[in-house]
């Protein structure tokens, strides 16, 4: 036997989502809510017989509105969704319009120089994004100054940064190899873990786009390939038929950084935004070198134009052949300006989808992981398998080691407690109960060994010119996402598409819970 078939190959293995609640799984409202239907029940039934049986309906509904599922959600989870979609949308909330038709910027999102000595350019863009503004910071390499955009969220005091990277042949590796780059990409994630760092976010992105072939056709020019007139035609012809069917990935790591983590390192480097900057920098690289020892090319930190063209492009996918022509030098004139960075019009006026420009989008939550055990490369079909345009991201939040520990033992408890109630009523433990006792087992040995954990929501963004092909797109990638349960996010598609964007959004300091 040889040493590959003898080797024990990495595996990841993840629980069911967890059913958080004080009693039961149910949360404080669902269970002032039923204690409400019960409290109304007694004193109708003083009435007589028509509101003894008025209130044994009102409980009844009570029940199925905190129980029975819609859509894989209680109805008492849909209806804070359907107000504040309802309301959006009579007060006008729920519609964007940029450029000409923008309101007025107050002084708070005029472009000013920011505390630190850095200028601030503000980046209109809708909803919870607005109050989001652009620095450049310098930073010195061996080939000379150049500029990084690190995005500042002015309400919540947090700093973006994006980095880019290229993937390997990591399905071509042996599994040897890739176990050894799983491992590194592990010890990369446990060096984030804890408040030391100041890292509150760390963001993963991959992006499937249409390739204009723009960089084929410069490339083949700039080899000096002609040849003869033969095959020169013969070239164009192929490079011409490549055009619809030529797709490219573009990845992304973008990390988050909360200054309140970080004050004594920032101050000495200057304190402000400037200090704030420079520390997330030697942060970046930090990450980038790690991300090179776990096999992951990364290009540097964007620029602050290409930081904006990639914003830009999300809202505008058809603007990307237009931004790329400009040229590749992102510090002059390729990519985008911040004024550029944002939409002309967004409509969240719909409860399946999200317009924005000329495109639609839909955005899917991922509510469960693989259940059994799988390889590192388990996404490999959503990422490779699937032809549409579309975006996957994951956002972790490292949690700090002691507020783990507290989070976990408060979980146990509560599952303990759960499973005490069940047994004096005569229900019995479901499958996915135990499991999910098993998973909060052990996480708790996981902290007790050292490692830490993390706080993570993975989304998927669909984007296509119509209707019509949305929905083809939409089953393209729900057929390829094997072992994953996608969700859609009804009523929330605005916010859902916020967090698709490489900005640190979702959890906690985001929209979505």
């Amino acid at each position: 036997m040889s040493d590959t078939e003898q080797h024990q190959r990495y595996t990841f293995t993840f629980g069911p989502r967890e059913t958080r609640g004080v009693v039961l799984g149910l949360g404080m409202g669902s269970v002032l809510l039923v204690f409400a239907a019960l409290f109304a029940l007694t004193r109708l039934a003083s009435s007589g017989t028509g509101g003894l049986l008025a209130g044994i309906a009102l409980v009844a509904l009570t029940v199925a509105a905190v129980w029975v599922p819609i859509a894989e959600r209680p109805l008492v989870h849909w209806i804070p969704v359907a107000i504040t979609f309802a309301l959006r949308r009579l007060l006008g909330y729920s519609r964007y319009r940029g450029g000409p038709a923008a309101p007025p910027a107050g002084s708070a999102r005029s472009a000013s120089p920011a505390a630190g000595g850095l200028d601030l350019a503000p980046l209109e863009l809708p909803g919870e994004l607005a109050g989001l503004g652009l620095l450049t910071a310098q930073v010195h390499t061996r080939h000379g100054p150049r500029s990084i955009g690190v995005v500042k969220d002015r309400r919540r005091g947090l700093y973006t940064l994006v980095i880019s990277t290229r993937g390997s042949a990591f399905q071509l590796l042996t599994p040897e190899e890739q176990d050894a780059r799983l491992m590194s990409w592990g010890e990369t994630l446990a060096g984030l873990g804890g408040s030391a760092t100041g890292i509150v976010r760390v963001q993963l992105l991959d992006t499937t786009v249409p390739d204009s072939g723009d960089a084929l056709e410069r490339h083949w020019q700039a080899s000096g390939g002609q040849g003869s007139p033969a095959t020169g035609e013969s070239y164009r012809h192929l490079l011409a038929q490549a055009r619809p069917i030529t797709q490219r990935h573009d990845s992304y790591v973008s990390l988050t950084l909360s200054p309140r983590r970080a004050r004594r390192q920032i101050r000495t480097l200057g304190g402000g935004d400037r200090g704030a900057c420079a520390y997330l920098i030697q942060q970046a690289q930090a990450i980038q070198r790690e991300l090179r020892n776990a096999g992951v090319q990364a290009d540097g930190a964007l620029a602050p134009r290409q930081l904006a063209m990639v914003i830009r492009t999300a809202y505008e996918p058809g603007a990307r052949w237009m931004l790329e022509r400009r040229g590749p030098d992102m510090h002059t004139t390729g990519g985008a300006s911040a004024d550029e960075a944002g939409p002309m019009a967004c409509d969240a006026d719909r409860w399946a989808y999200y317009r924005t420009e000329d495109t639609y989008h839909a955005v899917y939550w991922i509510s469960e992981w693989p259940r059994r055990p799988v390889l590192g490369n388990f996404l490999e079909q959503l990422i490779l398998g699937t032809r549409c345009e579309r975006t996957l991201s994951v956002v972790m939040e490292p949690l700090d080691p002691r507020k783990a520990e507290d989070d976990v033992s408060r979980r146990e408890t509560t599952k303990q407690t759960d499973a005490g109630m069940r047994h004096r009523w005569g229900f019995k433990a479901t499958a996915r109960q135990r499991r999910e006792r098993l998973t909060v087992a052990r996480q708790d040995e996981a902290l007790a060994s050292g490692h830490g954990l993390y706080r993570f929501l993975g989304l998927i963004r669909v984007s296509a010119p119509t209707l019509e092909a949305l929905d083809q797109a939409c089953g393209d990638v729900e057929l390829n996402s094997r072992g994953l349960k996608l969700r859609r996010l009804y009523g929330e598609q605005d916010a859902a598409f916020a967090a698709t964007l490489p900005l640190g959004r979702g959890l906690r300091y985001g929209p979505l819970q």
